[in-house]
């Protein structure tokens, strides 16, 4: 009996150590429903059809895919904080770079120094494949995010022609990082 009671703390004590897990997520998005109604759809460039979402210990991972191929510009919105309304970060693909930003309520956003961020085209994947690190999405008193929620736009470079958010104008759920 003391060998079983033993062989079960043991097992506990190992498990209650172990590393925190991720929370993935993925979001389906419809296709075609980049274009306004009546609209040339553009051979389908722009129209995001899944997001996949990881939460990871070190990173936050966002991978877009697309129907046919990207357009030129990519944002992920990040909320961190349930009691303020919006996004408090944002990541932007131009064809100018990846910068990361902070909103502010007066529309004066500040970008944000963050050195462990990345983009990268996945070709065959058709897939957009971002991440950035927990602590840039820090609050100001350095307080990283225990669970986000995003929202993808894929634009073209005028933010014209096409422009589709996934999911919707709304936020995904939130994904917890334990």
């Amino acid at each position: 009996m003391r060998l079983c009671i033993a062989a079960l703390l043991t097992t506990v004590i190992a498990l209650s150590g172990s590393p925190a897990a991720a929370e993935r997520i993925t979001i389906k998005d419809p296709a075609h429903d980049h274009v306004p109604p009546g609209e040339e759809d553009f051979h389908g460039y722009g129209d995001a059809v899944r997001v996949r979402v990881d939460h990871a210990p070190r990173r936050v991972f966002v991978d877009t895919v697309f129907r046919t191929e990207p357009y030129e510009v990519l944002e992920v919105h990040y909320d961190t904080r349930k009691k303020r309304p919006g996004p408090e970060f944002y990541l932007l693909k131009t064809y100018l770079g990846l910068t990361l930003w902070r909103s502010v309520a007066d529309g004066d956003d500040h970008r944000v120094k963050c050195a462990d961020k990345r983009i990268r085209y996945l070709p065959k994947k058709r897939t957009w494949a971002t991440y950035v690190n927990r602590a840039c999405l820090a609050t100001k008193k350095g307080v990283t995010p225990r669970r986000v929620r995003v929202r993808i736009l894929s634009a073209s470079d005028d933010y014209y022609f096409a422009l589709d958010y996934v999911p919707g104008k709304r936020f995904s759920r939130w994904v917890g990082h334990n």
